[in-house]
């Protein structure tokens, strides 16, 4: 858990996130403590990967259209947290073991030590094996750990960094297409424009054109 953030004030962000997100508190988005089938999200864990999410809509970086669409984006993620983990906790016939517990304190700075490490050398990153010892844990609890804390795999996470990078460095315009590769760590052109394409729809050359 995030220093200085208790359960309490998570839970106050959640209910925010909604409000922040106001296209998805109308009449017709889905209320899920009038359902009867559904579970209270207040009686879930706002687990890692929320936490992440929401410190996100607390610091987004966009302003205006932008910075709706942005909150939109991630209350949707998540809302897909949520649902993941009420679908998690309504199998009754699974094992409590085989369900996602909240990390320790000391598990979960590490996950966080990783995720730093990871984007402070995002054009040249660390291999699995490498980051997993500098923050003492094994390559296979590592794997685990991160995905659970943050909703994706390390390089996962590694590439959407990236490809936020480049979207950033292609609406500045002050690097070329090939020079925005080279910054966030391709050294094949192609291999990043296919990337960015299905990242965002749109080739990095279309994208900046329009930017």
């Amino acid at each position: 858990m995030a220093p200085g953030i208790s359960d309490g004030d998570w839970r106050d962000l959640w209910q925010a996130s909604r409000q922040m997100a106001h296209p998805f508190n109308s009449q017709d988005s889905p209320d899920f403590q009038d359902s009867p089938d559904s579970t209270d999200p207040l009686t879930l864990l706002i687990t890692p990967a929320m936490q992440v999410v929401l410190q996100q809509m607390l610091h987004c970086p966009h302003h205006g259209a932008m910075r709706q669409m942005y909150l939109e984006s991630k209350f949707v993620e998540l809302l897909t947290l949520w649902l993941a983990q009420a679908e998690d906790q309504g199998g009754a016939d699974r094992p409590i073991a085989d369900r996602s517990l909240p990390l320790k304190g000391s598990d979960l700075d590490r996950i966080y030590q990783a995720r730093d490490i990871l984007l402070q050398r995002f054009q040249t990153p660390p291999s699995l094996t490498d980051l997993a010892r500098q923050v003492g844990l094994n390559d296979c609890t590592l794997k685990r750990q991160f995905k659970q804390v943050f909703g994706k795999t390390v390089f996962g996470y590694l590439h959407d960094y990236r490809m936020e990078q480049a979207r950033r460095w292609l609406l500045d315009r002050q690097w070329s297409v090939t020079e925005v590769a080279r910054r966030v760590g391709y050294t094949n052109l192609c291999a990043f424009s296919t990337a960015f394409r299905k990242k965002f729809g749109l080739s990095p050359r279309s994208f900046q054109r329009q930017g």
